[in-house]
């Protein structure tokens, strides 16, 4: 357990609350409010509704959500990294194993036959005037000249910069990878309505309207989580909401009606 779990274990410990009181209160499935206490984060149905459920349950208890938040998305980052850096670590180790392993012969044999064949052939025509050395450009020639730093690479801009490895160029890629992912996630919470449906068990009729447009309309059948997005103003409408978890934006909504009930909700980006 680490120290998002243990907080929440111990504030709802202090409060004399059981899982089944928090559940009955917050409309959170318990084995949804045991994997945030292990932190088994794995259990929860995308990140969206783990932080929709943080902040649930935070409030409930009395504490700051935000700051929960933003530990937690702190601790998914350096898990992220700490696991790319092994990774990185276990490609350079069997790319070292590959390079300690013996070379057959032939693959030596053969390719040193072949150039001292061409050496042979260029003898030859040099020999028999086809091509006399005094014809090499002088371009090749000041080719030649130019001096490279030991252990640098030239670039078309004439700086200089020192050669990466293949473990180094990944590991620095995946980085790059997930910063972009996370700072994507972060702007498209940002901008328009961003709606998801999660139905653990159920059924219910769903008709969705995007900027006064409809684009879904359909019976969905639990488990099953769905997302819909529109640029100002989204309208749906539940026909069983008694089954519907509703996260906007990130925001945990909860279960928006009761069993058979017939609900009508519209959810706008200035909310």
């Amino acid at each position: 357990m680490g120290q998002i779990g243990e907080l929440l274990t111990r504030i709802r410990k202090k409060k004399d609350l059981t899982l089944r009181d928090v559940e009955q209160a917050t409309k959170i499935r318990i084995k949804y409010l045991q994997a945030l206490e292990n932190e088994d984060y794995d259990e929860i149905p995308g990140e969206v509704y783990v932080i929709g459920f943080l902040r649930t349950y935070c409030r409930f208890l009395g504490l700051d959500a935000d700051v929960v938040v933003r530990e937690y998305k702190e601790q998914t980052r350096a898990q992220q990294l700490a696991e790319t850096e092994t990774k990185a670590e276990e490609t350079a180790e069997t790319t070292g194993s590959h390079r300690g392993k013996a070379v057959p012969i032939s693959k030596i044999v053969v390719p040193l036959v072949a150039i001292l064949i061409l050496a042979f052939l260029g003898i030859m025509i040099v020999n028999h005037g086809i091509l006399q050395p005094d014809t090499v450009s002088t371009e090749q020639e000041n080719v030649g000249q130019e001096q490279e730093l030991p252990g640098s690479v030239v670039n078309d801009t004439g700086l200089d910069s020192t050669p990466v490895t293949g473990a180094e160029e990944e590991h620095v890629e995946e980085k790059q990878v997930q910063e972009e992912n996370t700072a994507k996630q972060e702007e498209l919470v940002s901008e328009g309505v961003n709606v998801e449906f999660l139905i653990e068990e159920g059924k219910c009729w769903i008709e969705v309207k995007s900027d006064d447009q409809v684009i879904y309309r359909g019976l969905l059948t639990g488990p099953v989580v769905k997302e819909f997005h529109a640029d100002k103003r989204m309208e749906v409408v539940f026909g069983n909401a008694g089954v519907v978890r509703v996260t906007v934006n990130g925001e945990d909504l909860g279960i928006i009606g009761g069993m058979g009930e017939r609900v009508v909700k519209v959810f706008t980006s200035e909310e």
